[in-house]
């Protein structure tokens, strides 16, 4: 899936979401809290692996952000996230994702305010 198609994916899944955590309002909270304060280590990951020219790292990290992503139903970064760990290190593309990363995080604080 290239970047362009995953601008088609909604930024948050709904449905894939609840079904993760049942419902759980509480651990949905929880686990917001837990994935924006990982989204740094691996987006650090990436950009070393960038300049190192690392794939492998960039792979772990690109995968490590899909499969949260995916769990929480991020759907968009998850396919973006998918795309960057199949092409390997690009420099647009870690843009995108911390681009991404920000429009979900503000999503998740416009949707999912107390």
């Amino acid at each position: 899936m290239s970047a362009t198609q995953a601008v088609l994916e909604p930024v948050i899944d709904r449905h894939a979401l609840d079904r993760h955590t049942m419902g759980n309002a509480a651990l949905q909270q929880e686990l917001f809290v837990l994935f924006f304060d990982q989204m740094p280590v691996y987006v650090d990951q990436l950009d070393e692996a960038l300049t190192s020219g690392d794939e492998n790292s960039w792979r772990m990290g690109a995968h490590g952000i899909k499969g949260s992503s995916r769990a929480l139903g991020f759907a968009r970064l998850a396919s973006l996230s998918r795309d960057c760990e199949v092409s390997g290190p690009d420099a647009d593309n870690l843009q995108l994702l911390r681009d991404l990363i920000e429009e979900t995080r503000q999503n998740v604080e416009t949707v999912y305010a107390d």
